[in-house]
């Protein structure tokens, strides 16, 4: 996890599924935008929009 500190990532897409392994539509929309960075203390810090 110590890698992974002070970097940022951008989302570039999101997959959701039901208990049934199904297919289902994103909860925050086909074109979702978004950051997330982690910190030394191993908390993620996440920013999206729909």
């Amino acid at each position: 996890m110590d890698s992974l500190a002070g970097t940022m990532w951008k989302l570039v897409g999101v997959g959701a599924g039901n208990a049934a392994g199904q297919d289902v539509p994103s909860p925050i929309g086909r074109h979702p935008t978004g950051f997330v960075m982690f910190t030394g203390d191993r908390i993620p810090v996440a920013v999206t929009d729909a």
